[in-house]
């Protein structure tokens, strides 16, 4: 997943491709020329049994999922993790964030079927489901930018 960017006088966008979901529109955000990236890339995949609205991290190594967020979807399914990993995970903002276990779940889209491996943390992450690089290459995920719009 690079992506080239071309920039303009008034703004850059992006689009994700339709290979995302058969059930959703393409998610599109928008950014001043004073900054070259988009705050957030948001996509709608089904995770397990509950298609949801997931973030898309193009600069993240692996997938996380919060606690909170595995217990709604799997409900009394839902994994345990009788005792706590003793790793931490390095974030963006050079912190560090606890992981609880690790969990794989069936994620889909429009046309692919992957099995996940997600760290899981508790409910303090940005978003409740972050997709990390690899997954969003082995979903074949785009992320287009365009000086005029969304192609």
């Amino acid at each position: 997943p690079n992506a080239k960017l071309k920039k303009d006088d008034t703004k850059v966008t992006f689009t994700l491709s339709e290979t995302i979901t058969s059930r959703s529109t393409p998610k599109v955000c928008s950014s001043s020329t004073s900054s070259t990236r988009c705050d957030i890339v948001v996509g709608i995949v089904q995770i397990g049994p509950e298609t949801r609205p997931v973030l898309f991290d193009t600069g993240a190594d692996i997938s996380l999922i919060a606690i909170g967020t595995l217990k709604k979807i799997f409900g009394d399914r839902c994994p345990t993790f009788s005792t706590r990993t003793k790793s931490n995970l390095k974030v963006a903002n050079a912190s560090s964030m606890e992981i609880i276990g690790h969990v794989g779940i069936p994620i889909k889209t429009k046309h692919i079927v992957i099995n996940e491996r997600f760290a899981v943390t508790d409910n303090s992450l940005s978003s409740p489901v972050i997709l990390g690089c690899p997954a969003l290459q082995q979903l074949q995920c785009a992320i287009v930018f365009t000086s005029t719009g969304p192609v």
